[in-house]
């Protein structure tokens, strides 16, 4: 009987972007040598079921490469039976993570060899749907060759089971220095690493001992999980804060918020952006504001008490623009999205080729949408998805009669929200758990009588303006119904002015609040009128 070495290479390769799960790429039997694996096909994509708790939609997450501490590797003859160890050759092999290459040795000829291959955790529990996970093909070992059936290797497509969905442990105290005698507060849980929400309403919010229940599990790596948190008396209430998460072990969910502290929400005012009929607010991670007028779009600087500056000169009018959280700039002129570089001193490159292009927006994840108003009466959002520097086609994600599209945003969980001409309120569409498809648009979140401007933070707050209650801005939380909370303004009209008083935001008089903006920082800005009664006023909450 012939002895043959045989080295088994086995690599996994992971698709994070496409949520798609691990796959045991080739594992390669060579006598007497050395092989080198290589990619071949696609992994397999698995679509993981929800399961709701507590009126909280909970996914668990698939396992990743991070959770694999060994692979077993067992080889079978064409009988189906283990062949036995002996000669200097173990079966089955361990293999230890990270490594992912044993040589297996003393090997007797035969034909018709196959694998077998299991990934365990620590614990070790198997994380191998399954189990153990056959190989597709078979190996022939003979005179001193391998001879496979099919290809090079042999290949084992190893899917990875989905996470535990487990508790989440989100206790600690809550220090309210809001001043507005909170009788509640509103909760958010967002998952950093899916972009996953979770809600409390604000009734009767405790200050202690708060916990959310069956939370989606992180990814087990970093600050896994972003609480967001305001304070609510009635009808007010403070602007959403974020505030971290702690890290997660494997197969654990923690979600504290141990020392969180709600500070008083008073409104800055930056009169040296005094600026007649700006367009829009929008405010990148570092709170530097940007708006458009006329062909220019405009940078007013945190640094330097808001200054502005011109950044970008359009070849045409600019009718929509959006930022992302490094401050890169996409803007429209009706056809095609341009992206100015914030890197490469806001140099200007198309992103999206599309005509009748109106409103447009960008999510965390750099995924631009856009409304068509190819016709004027309907409404079509349309979703371009990053990979790398570049965007692929558009797909529509909203399309439905009744309005067009006047404003749009998006949340962490790419959710889709937007205004519409004619139409007293905001609408969203929601991402399905399969986080391709939207779901059909369907009951408005709030409802306002004449919405002037939209955005939405991480965990899905809505803050708005409405232009028949000229003195307000306003916040609506997915928690409480149909609730919209004044966090700006008293509710009654005041008089312009270029400086606003100090103390409580809403209790401050305002003048034609609009183009409200919030930052993936939880600060909010709007601008109101000045002394003239026309230059827009630049204020931060």
């Amino acid at each position: 009987m012939r002895k043959y070495p045989l080295i088994l290479t086995a690599m996994l390769s992971l698709n994070l972007a496409a949520c798609q799960p691990a796959m045991l790429q080739p594992n390669t039997l060579r006598t007497g040598t050395t092989a080198t694996s290589s990619r071949v096909g696609a992994p397999i994509t698995i679509r993981i079921q929800p399961v709701a708790t507590s009126g909280m939609q909970v996914k668990a997450l698939a396992k990743t490469l991070a959770d694999v501490a060994t692979y077993t590797v067992t080889l079978y003859d064409n009988a189906n039976v283990m062949v036995p160890s002996g000669g200097g050759f173990t079966n089955p092999m361990t293999i230890t993570a990270p490594a992912t290459t044993v040589t297996l040795t003393g090997m007797p000829e035969g034909t018709g060899y196959y694998v077998k291959v299991q990934a365990f955790d620590a614990g070790p529990t198997s994380i191998s749907q399954g189990g153990a996970v056959q190989s597709s093909n078979t190996v022939d070992l003979a005179s001193g060759v391998a001879t496979y059936s099919s290809g090079t290797a042999l290949t084992v497509a190893l899917t990875l089971t989905a996470g535990t969905v487990g508790t989440g442990a989100a206790t600690g105290t809550i220090t309210d220095n809001s001043m507005l005698t909170s009788t509640g507060y509103g909760l958010g849980l967002v998952n950093n690493a899916s972009g996953q929400i979770a809600t409390k309403a604000t009734a009767s919010q405790p200050t202690t001992g708060l916990s959310f229940t069956a939370v989606q599990e992180g990814a087990h790596t970093g600050a896994t999980h972003e609480l967001w948190m305001f304070a609510a008396n009635a009808n007010q209430a403070t602007p959403a804060r974020p505030f971290a998460g702690a890290s997660n072990g494997a197969g654990t969910v923690n979600a504290a918020f141990a020392g969180t502290t709600l500070a008083a929400t008073a409104v800055t005012s930056y009169p040296t952006t005094a600026v007649a009929n700006s367009n829009g607010n929008y405010a990148d991670t570092s709170g530097n504001v940007y708006f458009f007028n006329g062909t220019d779009i405009i940078k007013a600087d945190a640094g330097a008490s808001y200054a502005q500056t011109a950044i970008v000169s359009a070849p045409g009018t600019v009718t929509s623009m959006c930022v992302d959280a490094s401050g890169n700039v996409y803007y429209t002129t009706g056809n095609d999205i341009m992206k100015a570089d914030a890197t490469a001193s806001y140099a200007t490159s198309n992103a999206v080729t599309a005509s009748n292009v109106g409103q447009i927006a960008v999510d965390e994840a750099g995924n631009l949408y856009y409304a068509d108003t190819t016709n004027a009466g309907d409404h079509m959002v349309l979703k371009a998805i990053r990979s790398g520097s570049t965007w692929g086609t558009a797909a529509t994600v909203v399309s439905s009669t009744g309005g067009a599209v006047t404003a749009l945003a998006t949340d962490a969980f790419q959710d889709v929200f937007f205004t519409l001409t004619g139409v007293s309120s905001v609408k969203r569409s929601q991402r399905n758990v399969d986080q391709v498809t939207y779901a059909a648009v369907s009951a408005p979140v709030t409802t306002a009588a004449e919405p002037t401007s939209l955005a939405v933070d991480r965990s899905g707050n809505v803050y708005f303006t409405d232009g028949q209650s000229t003195s307000s801005v306003f916040l609506w939380h997915a928690g409480d119904g149909t609730t919209n909370f004044r966090v700006a303004g008293t509710g009654a009209a005041g008089t312009g002015m270029d400086t606003i008083g100090a103390g409580l935001a809403t209790a401050q008089a305002l003048v034609s609040p609009s183009n409200v903006a919030v930052n993936a920082a939880g600060m909010l800005f709007f601008t109101t009128k000045g002394t003239n009664g026309t230059d827009d006023i630049l204020r931060k909450v």
